[in-house]
């Protein structure tokens, strides 16, 4: 036989309704709430979620590469990279970013990104990696004196 259909009783059903009361009730006594409003409470409340996030990364020939990296838009942010170059920013208003990365050696074209409320965005940073042309000079010296004959040699470069 099945089971007899639960029915809530008039206060459970009444609940939600009091507590909606109780929050409107606080938002007019609390002089902030002129700002935004009873809409203010609405993501607590109702689960509703206003903001949204960026994740990404900053590669350079494919491999993530550690970096900081700035936000601008609707909020302005700065993050410093894990060590394979991910990164991720929250609590973000929606709306258009532009995201721009520093890294030592490494020169860095800015992206951007369009956040959604309740949403995660994508974005990737790429960087290439900086060639310095330069010269060495100078002198070697034994006990303060020139030594000639000697070769120099640079590794690495």
């Amino acid at each position: 036989m099945p089971e007899p259909a639960q029915t809530l009783s008039r206060d459970a059903r009444l609940r939600p309704r009091a507590v909606l009361a109780a929050v409107l009730a606080a938002c007019a006594a609390w002089s902030g709430c002129d700002e935004k409003g009873p809409d203010a409470f609405a993501p607590v409340i109702f689960g509703f979620e206003d903001t949204g996030a960026i994740s990404g990364t900053v590669t350079s020939g494919g491999v993530g590469i550690p970096a900081m990296v700035s936000l601008s838009g609707p909020v302005s942010d700065t993050e410093t990279t894990d060590a394979q170059g991910g990164f991720f920013f929250s609590d973000l208003a929606a709306g258009s970013y532009m995201l721009m990365a520093t890294a030592d050696g490494f020169d860095c074209e800015p992206t951007t990104a369009s956040v959604s409320a309740g949403q995660t965005a994508q974005a990737a940073i790429v960087c290439t990696a900086v060639v310095l042309d330069g010269s060495v000079v100078g002198q070697v010296t034994v006990d303060g004196q020139p030594e000639a004959g000697v070769t120099v040699t640079l590794d690495g470069g």
